[in-house]
């Protein structure tokens, strides 16, 4: 389907395993790595138990476990239409609500287990903070990595997002094994934090100096 619907569009091309060092200095491209592998973790830290989370501590029946999952999932769809409409006028703004709706979801995840109804609006505002963020720092690779190297710096981002949904089961793993069940929100959330700080004092300042320099770093 896709491959009829989408217009054909040139390769940039150019690059070889020789131009990674240089592309690997780009400073914004860095930031928008680390800070993803950050968003990542947090992420999966609390969504790789999220069924045993439901069905345990939210006590929630198979059938309403099977209906919060894909609700979850479908409200991915709602933060790509976001994406579409506000990022490309509040880019900073986006990504920031974007980290906020993760810390706040996961953070409240122990929290609305007391109700079914809550539960499913948390974890669908975790589903849509998650697909927003991912298209949000998808386009912000593209927008800043050379363009001869934007299909390298995407294989790149997506093993690094591959690697937080590794390190983010870890993660979660030991905080069950370790605390308990309940607590992998607030780890996720947690690491979710850092990813905001990092963001706001670290990376939104080079991007805007990029921006207005209007050159990549």
């Amino acid at each position: 389907y896709l491959f009829t619907l989408l217009p054909k569009v040139p390769s940039g091309g150019g690059m070889t395993a020789h131009d990674l060092p240089t592309m690997l200095k780009n400073k914004i491209l860095i930031g928008i790595f680390i800070t993803t592998a950050a968003f990542a973790t947090g992420y999966y830290t609390a969504y790789s138990y999220i069924e045993p989370f439901l069905q345990q501590v939210g006590k929630m029946t198979e059938n309403q476990i099977t209906l919060t999952l894909m609700l979850f999932g479908g409200a991915g769809i709602i933060g790509s239409m976001l994406f579409s409409k506000y990022f490309p006028k509040y880019r900073f703004k986006f990504i920031n609500v974007t980290l906020l709706g993760l810390i706040g979801g996961v953070v409240l995840l122990l929290p609305s287990a007391f109700s079914v109804p809550v539960t499913i609006a948390v974890c669908t505002i975790i589903g849509m903070s998650a697909t927003a963020f991912n298209v949000a720092f998808q386009d912000s690779t593209m927008r800043y990595a050379p363009v001869e190297a934007t299909s390298v710096a995407m294989s790149i981002f997506s093993g690094i997002f591959n690697l937080g949904i590794g390190l983010g089961a870890c993660i979660g793993a030991n905080v069950v094994t370790r605390l308990s069940l309940g607590g992998v929100g607030y780890v996720g959330g947690a690491i979710g934090l850092a990813a905001t700080a990092y963001c706001l004092w670290c990376l939104f300042p080079q991007m805007r100096r990029s921006d207005t320099d209007g050159v990549q770093m």
